[in-house]
């Protein structure tokens, strides 16, 4: 018994194998065909409301296990191929599109705003972004943004001067300027003057134009200050400081503290080290000498400073008789007065004349300007017409385009936006006998102008006469604004005309009225000759008085400005994108 009980019982079931790393085969009718992809792979059936996982799982982590199947897997791969597939072609067509538009945009703003070919793409950009900055059809009527126009005027600047970029072969003039310019927000050195000769003439015009831009922009942005604690830009009539003792409040809009004036500095250098600076480039022409010294002196005025801008005047006027054969058959240098059988007149000249008028006139020199202004127009209304501009079509807009003309239009926009553009020729000297075109009308209703106030305002016998002037500079300004043949530039000038126009106009009415109703006196003989009654003078401002807002219903009905914004706007209709564009 004892042996039978050592002996090893028998196992009732069957030793189990040893664990393996490989899993053995399946068998196919214990698993279903979609296998769960997720899920750890064992040997036994998986009925998963009968053997949950071992392992506690997170919430969602057993339905995402069940949907991804081997029948969905293929489902899976391709909707993650088309997603990458897409966003890759997102990614690649959406910045060739934005480049697209954007080169578009800049061979539209070239055609418009052309610059000279030897300048770098960058500059080319500086000068689209200034001038579209000041362009109206941008602001919509609101003031340009000086500050950034003068910022980016500097930039424009320091890439034409610089030796490495667009001023290769530039020469120091050996005349540099000296002078105290003291401190200011840019950092740009205005005192060096270069010889500008050797560079073709398109880079010289460019270069002028920028100068003169900055001249201009100077003297927009004389009032403003760059603080340097906030580190913002201010007017100047609202610094706190002894030479501001009545500081302007600042806007409720704006969330900063009025600046102090030991923390601030001038925006850009006075106008005038510009206007001093391009007078001493050497490679100028007189007709760009003959610009600068005007719109110099014409700042000079405004500062105050009739002396100096008379001597520069002077100047201008010389420069101008120095080109004629015989300046003194012609003009008088002494007095500015144009002889009346002068042969022919230069367009420099009349400029000149008209802009030592203007200076002698706000000089109380009314007589010497009159003389001035009655020789100009006459010298105006004497010059040669030019019968090839009259002939030209009138174009008119009548408020339907047909298709054709439309496809025909769009189709020469795209021919052109695939040619190159050409920087347009210079224009004509102006040293050359003026012949009478369609664009001279601006400038011949301003002589009207000048030359009625002051014969309204030295004679009282010729006040019918200046009268009749001042319709007739008002008839040729509407003339000069809706011939659509002229540039939308002398459109906007000779569109200035027009309000001032009907101000001399009103100021003349109120004038009559004044004398009309002033107390009777007793008149000498010699007066009871020259002055017009009372009844006559009170018809007669009535009468004006009734043209005069039959003038300014006209004005308003016809809104000149809005129809040419609205032309200058078409003209962008067909692409907005170029609109939107055009500030870079």
């Amino acid at each position: 018994m004892i042996q039978r009980s050592m002996r090893i019982r028998t196992n009732l079931r069957p030793l189990r194998p040893p664990n393996i790393r490989s899993n053995p085969p399946l068998r196919s009718f214990t698993r279903p065909t979609a296998l769960l992809r997720l899920s750890a792979l064992s040997t036994r059936p998986q009925l998963p409301y009968l053997a949950p996982p071992a392992q506690c799982a997170t919430p969602g982590q057993w339905q995402l296990a069940r949907l991804m199947t081997t029948e969905k897997e293929r489902l899976f791969r391709k909707t993650a191929w088309d997603f990458t597939t897409a966003l890759g072609a997102v990614l690649v067509l959406l910045p060739t599109g934005i480049m697209l538009l954007w080169w578009i945009s800049h061979e539209l703003l070239e055609r418009d705003i052309p610059t000279p070919h030897e300048w770098t793409f960058r500059s080319r950009c500086y000068w689209h972004h200034i001038k579209a900055l000041q362009d109206r059809s941008v602001t919509q009527g609101r003031l340009p943004d000086w500050t950034i126009i003068v910022q980016t005027l500097q930039l424009l600047l320091k890439r034409l001067e610089d030796l490495n970029f667009d001023g290769q072969g530039l020469t120091l003039n050996s005349h540099t300027q000296q002078q105290a310019l003291g401190e200011h927000y840019l950092d740009l050195d205005i005192s060096r003057v270069f010889d500008i000769s050797g560079k073709p003439e398109p880079w010289r015009r460019g270069y002028f134009q920028v100068m003169l831009e900055f001249a201009k922009a100077a003297e927009a942005s004389e009032h403003m200050v760059y603080d340097k604690k906030s580190k913002s830009f201010f007017m100047a009539e609202s610094v706190i400081g002894p030479s501001n003792p009545d500081p302007t409040p600042l806007h409720s809009a704006v969330n900063k503290a009025p600046p102090l004036e030991e923390n601030c500095v001038p925006l850009s250098p006075s106008a005038e080290s510009f206007y001093e600076k391009i007078l001493a480039t050497r490679g100028l022409n007189d007709d760009q000498q003959v610009e600068t010294l005007l719109s110099y002196s014409e700042w000079l005025d405004s500062q105050e400073r009739h002396d100096h801008a008379e001597s520069l005047l002077r100047k201008a006027l010389q420069i101008s008789a120095s080109a004629l054969p015989n300046s003194s058959a012609i003009i008088n240098s002494q007095t500015g007065v144009i002889q009346g059988k002068a042969p022919f007149v230069t367009q420099n000249l009349l400029d000149s004349a008209t802009a030592l008028g203007i200076h002698l006139a706000q000089n109380a020199k009314t007589s010497a300007a009159l003389s001035i202004f009655l020789s100009v127009l006459q010298a105006y209304r004497s010059c040669p017409r030019d019968l090839s501009h009259d002939g030209r079509p009138h174009l008119s807009y009548s408020g339907t385009i047909p298709a054709d003309v439309l496809m025909a239009g769009l189709r020469e926009k795209f021919s052109r936006l695939l040619s190159d553009v050409e920087y347009p020729p210079p224009p004509p000297s102006r040293n050359l006998p003026l012949v009478r075109r369609g664009d001279e009308g601006c400038k011949e209703a301003a002589a009207i102008i000048y030359a009625s106030e002051l014969l309204f305002a030295t004679s009282s016998s010729r006040q019918d006469t200046a009268l009749k002037w001042i319709k007739e500079a008002l008839e040729t300004a509407e003339d000069q604004v809706s011939d659509t043949s002229n540039s939308m530039d002398d459109r906007w000038r000779c569109n200035q005309c027009i309000p001032v126009a009907l101000d001399a106009w009103w100021d003349m009415i109120q004038q009559l009225k004044a004398e009309a109703e002033s107390p009777p006196q007793q008149p000498g003989y010699l007066t009871s000759l020259i002055r017009k009654p009372k009844k006559d003078l009170a018809s007669t401002w009535r009468r004006e008085e009734s043209e005069h807002w039959d003038w300014v219903r006209k004005a308003g009905r016809d809104n000149w400005e809005e129809k040419m914004s609205f032309e200058q706007w078409k003209m962008w209709s067909w692409m907005p994108m170029s609109t939107l564009t055009r500030v870079l």
